[in-house]
């Protein structure tokens, strides 16, 4: 076989891997961004504020602890389910199938109906609808139409990256910076510098497990896993490699 075609044959092959590669280098941005706000619920909202407050001095360790528990445990899950298989018969796969099969439906229910989204939508309204309208409005009719919001954007599973990372985070963003700098400007009160709570490491560890991070990665890494393969990237590595970058950006 002549070297010039072994050439032309290797750099045909590297440039086929940085097409498959190009997609998830293009679009690291909106799939970061997506998984940022698929993470971010109304425990992340709630549980960091309130974690300040009752650690006074020592709230630096407590916000370690949180963050490690939440944000870290729950990337490194969601590289391990993508690296795994990319699905949530991965869990299956590695632990058994009746082990697995009881942590896939413990996940889904506790993040997908009993616990997190009750939480996501009684934590909108309290936040945005009852200081406006107060009564006029109920917590039922509210979540029922909350949730049609929801299923309507979700729909298609393909298209939740896209929806998510390009419109719902970028308002996520503001509203955050809004409720932030409207913090800093014009407190509640003095936090109090003494802790009100007997361990900062134990309250941060807790804070960050009740926001059912970690439990969602489960079915978010499948999430993230196929709507990178929607976008044209088949190669494993380059699936894991966008993955990583994903969790980095998130």
């Amino acid at each position: 076989m002549a070297p010039s075609f072994i050439d032309n044959r290797c750099a045909n092959t590297r440039i086929d891997a940085m097409r498959r590669e190009a997609p998830v280098n293009r679009d690291a941005l909106v799939v970061g961004l997506a998984l940022f706000a698929m993470f971010f619920g109304a425990g992340n909202l709630i549980f960091p504020p309130y974690l300040g407050m009752e650690s006074g001095e020592l709230w630096p360790l407590g916000l370690a602890c949180f963050v490690f528990f939440d944000v870290v445990v729950s990337c490194v899950g969601v590289f391990a389910i993508n690296n795994a298989g990319g699905s949530i018969l991965s869990i299956q796969n590695a632990l058994g199938k009746k082990a697995g099969l009881a942590l896939n439906t413990a996940a889904i229910l506790c993040v997908g109906m009993l616990i997190a989204p009750p939480r996501c939508a009684a934590t909108t309204f309290e936040m945005a609808i009852a200081p406006w309208f107060g009564d006029a409005i109920g917590l039922l009719p509210f979540s029922v139409a909350f949730f049609a919001v929801v299923l309507l954007l979700t729909l298609k599973p393909t298209r939740i990256i896209d929806v998510v990372g390009k419109v719902l985070t970028p308002l996520l963003l503001i509203g955050l910076a809004a409720i932030i700098i409207k913090g800093i400007v014009t407190p509640l009160g003095t936090i109090a510098p003494e802790a009100q709570i007997d361990s900062a490491v134990v309250t941060g560890v807790k804070a960050g497990y009740q926001t059912m991070d970690a439990l969602a990665a489960l079915n978010f890494g499948a999430v993230i896993a196929l709507n990178i393969r929607a976008r044209g990237v088949t190669e494993s590595r380059a699936v894991e490699s966008g993955t990583i970058r994903a969790g980095l950006l998130a």
